[in-house]
């Protein structure tokens, strides 16, 4: 569960919480990490949307706006 974004974000969030952490007292891997990560995710989410929508107007099921 580690490598989804949302969990991991939910984990430095829960650190900020209950330990008062500040952005500045994680570490850098942690941060780059997560930013990666999600970066990942968008870019497969973004790839696949694009596809989809392709797939969708070849087969003309896109209403014209």
């Amino acid at each position: 569960m580690k490598y989804f974004p949302i969990t991991y974000g939910a984990d430095l969030l829960r650190e900020v919480m209950i330990s008062g952490k500040t952005i500045s007292q994680f570490p850098t891997s942690d941060l780059a990490f997560l930013v990666l990560n999600s970066a990942f995710y968008f870019a497969i989410g973004f790839g696949a949307f694009k596809y989809f929508e392709s797939v969708a107007k070849r087969k003309g099921l896109l209403g014209h706006y």
